[in-house]
C-alpha cells in the first residue's frame, strides 16, 4: 500500500466544512504498524503550492506498506455441520 497525508499536530474542519487531521512522521509508522501493516519505507516531501498570498510549503508523509497476513482459526464451533 502506497499512502500520503500531511505532516503536522492536531486536528481542523476548514471552510468547507471538511474534517482534517495531521500526525508526525513517527506516529504514521506508529499507527499503521498498529493497524496491521508492515511498515516498508516511511519519508517526508516537501511540496510548494503558490496561492494567492504567495508560495507555500506543505510536507507530505509518505508510506510504503504491506499487509501482514492474518491466519484464520478454524475450530469445530465455527464450521457449520450438516446433518442428514
Amino acid at each position: 500500500m502506497v499512502s500520503s497525508m500531511k505532516n503536522g499536530s492536531g486536528e481542523v474542519v476548514d471552510e468547507r466544512g471538511k474534517f482534517f487531521a495531521f500526525y508526525s512522521l513517527r506516529e504514521r509508522e506508529t499507527i499503521m504498524a498498529d493497524n496491521g501493516f508492515n511498515v516498508i519505507e516511511v519519508e517526508e516531501m516537501t511540496e510548494v503550492r503558490e496561492n494567492e498570498s504567495g508560495e507555500k510549503e506543505i510536507v507530505w508523509i509518505v508510506s510504503f506498506a504491506r499487509a501482514i497476513a492474518k491466519e484464520l482459526a478454524v475450530t469445530s464451533r465455527s464450521t457449520p455441520h450438516m446433518t442428514a
